[in-house]
């Protein structure tokens, strides 16, 4: 009999015995939910074309050997993962996987087009934009596609004082009123302060970061 091995990822793997599979995610026994959750599965001597791939709950679509699958459904413990081979007609099912449903990793506000903890003033002449970024399992940063600034607040703060501070600002773009304050009376170790910060999740629900996003105000480079 054929030895069954899968495969994860960053390596992890385990045997079993029937024909081989492999299934690539993150080394991690659960999904998360509303994320689209990426899978590679390969199966021994069959075509990507020949692989049929269900969920007993939400979504999975399939590409090739790559699969994506998200689930909206609240709240759900687990869901199971069935693999077959197509052939003549028929689907002959080989394997049987169950994950753990996770909520959706809390989010995290960034600014576009900043790298570390300080901003000059030079880059105050392109704006300020803020972005949530994509929980993309440990990959490259892209913009969120599930969550939206909706609101923001933004402080100046001066030896531990404040000086300016605007609250409730719609959408994630700082306000040329707020950028010109700063241009113009913004001195060297002033922190920006963003904070308040109002998501939508797929504009279905929203949430109220805790977060408190902190830029330091440096000299041109």
């Amino acid at each position: 009999m054929k030895r069954l091995f899968t495969l994860l990822l960053t390596l992890c793997s385990f045997n079993n015995y029937g024909q081989t599979v492999v299934i690539t995610s993150f080394c991690r026994p659960e999904l998360f939910q509303w994320i689209e959750n990426p899978l590679s599965i390969v199966v021994e001597n069959t075509s990507c074309n020949n692989i049929v791939v269900k969920v007993s709950e939400g979504r999975i679509i399939q590409n090739g050997c790559k699969f994506t699958f998200t689930i909206e459904e609240d709240p759900i413990d687990d869901i199971k993962l069935f693999i077959g081979v197509k052939k003549k007609g028929t689907v002959n099912w080989i394997e049987q996987r169950t994950y753990k449903i996770k909520p959706a990793p809390l989010p995290s506000v960034r600014l576009i087009s900043t790298y570390g903890d300080e901003i000059s003033k030079s880059q105050l002449e392109f704006g300020l934009t803020l972005f949530v970024p994509d929980f993309t399992f440990g990959l490259e940063a892209v913009e969120s596609k599930m969550y939206k600034v909706d609101t923001f607040s933004i402080s100046v703060i001066r030896n531990d004082s404040t000086i300016f501070t605007k609250t409730n600002i719609p959408g994630n773009e700082v306000p040329l009123e707020v950028i010109e304050f700063i241009r113009k009376n913004g001195q060297n170790e002033d922190l920006l302060v963003f904070s308040n910060f109002r998501l939508s999740l797929y504009r279905k629900k929203r949430l109220k970061l805790p977060q408190i996003l902190t830029y330091k105000l440096v000299a041109e480079r």
